[in-house]
């Protein structure tokens, strides 16, 4: 992993030890800041294959002591060497390259990479128009299998709650860490709003085998937004909530219906996430 990261100046992901300064060149110049491709950029670090090959070995002699493995994961090496999950999810999507801008789950039907059958636009002509890693995109060293949703209520009013679980197993040959995503997408209203709204998130660390039960409370006003009328409004209609492990990753759906009056939600009443509880290990 030292290596890996002593030598990243030639994936152009390398970071100086200097405050405020990115990769240099053999020069001591910047390296391009908008390439974030894993290919190798010898022309950025001199004008020629020697000087590209000097610039990495700067870098290694320089920083490999200070840098190296520095946003590497905790790691336990031992007599069985297991490494163990990365906690860390992304919290925007990242890119494939910078014509993509602007990238991000909260997207709307038919607008960025989010498009549906009908639609014409469908990607590039050189490269699809989905992010390079979608939002909440983290990888793991085991496998989890996600039971489906269950809902306290297919009905739930304006002013009240929506209870919503689902089981998940690690079904691996290691422990493992698994971050669940709660969604919802409300399609039933005067205005357009994102195709996905993260709505709450719980962090599971499982030995193999293991089953865990996340059960998420949601007040409806974090489903709220600004209506046609100027206020921050919840109202009836058909929901739609999906768990997974990205944004891009749904493992279950279900659907409930919002009901009762328009309500407005005034500040000290508005909540912006669910609350998660875990169940203990069985």
């Amino acid at each position: 992993m030292g290596l890996l990261q002593a030598l990243s100046p030639v994936m152009d992901v390398a970071r100086d030890a200097r405050p405020g300064t990115g990769p240099r060149d053999l020069r001591g110049g910047p390296l391009p800041g908008h390439r974030h491709e894993r290919r190798v950029h010898t022309e950025d670090a001199g004008d020629d294959l020697r000087e590209g090959v000097l610039a990495t070995a700067k870098h290694f002699l320089g920083y490999a002591v200070t840098e190296a493995g520095q946003n590497m994961a905790a790691t336990a090496i031992g007599g069985t060497r297991e490494f163990y999950d990365v906690y860390a999810r992304l919290f925007e999507a990242a890119i494939r390259l910078a014509g993509q801008v602007p990238v991000h789950h909260g997207q709307k039907t038919g607008s960025g990479y989010r498009r549906t059958a009908i639609d014409i636009h469908k990607g590039y002509i050189d490269m699809p128009s989905t992010p390079l890693f979608a939002f909440g995109h983290g990888l793991s060293y085991t496998t989890f299998d996600y039971g489906p949703l269950q809902l306290e209520s297919e009905t739930v009013d304006a002013g009240g709650e929506l209870r919503v679980s689902l089981t998940v197993t690690n079904t691996g040959s290691r422990r493992g860490t698994e971050v669940v995503q709660l969604y919802a997408a409300d399609t039933a209203t005067g205005v357009t709003l994102p195709a996905q709204q993260l709505i709450g998130f719980a962090r599971l660390d499982l030995e193999r085998g293991v089953s865990r039960t996340v059960a998420f409370t949601v007040p409806m006003s974090v489903l709220g937004y600004t209506g046609l009328s100027g206020e921050f409004v919840i109202e009836p209609g058909p929901v739609e909530v999906s768990a997974g492990s990205s944004s891009s990753d749904i493992r279950s759906s279900a659907g409930f219906t919002v009901t009762g009056e328009t309500r407005s939600i005034r500040g000290e009443d508005r909540a912006f996430l669910s609350v998660a509880t875990v169940s203990p290990p069985g």
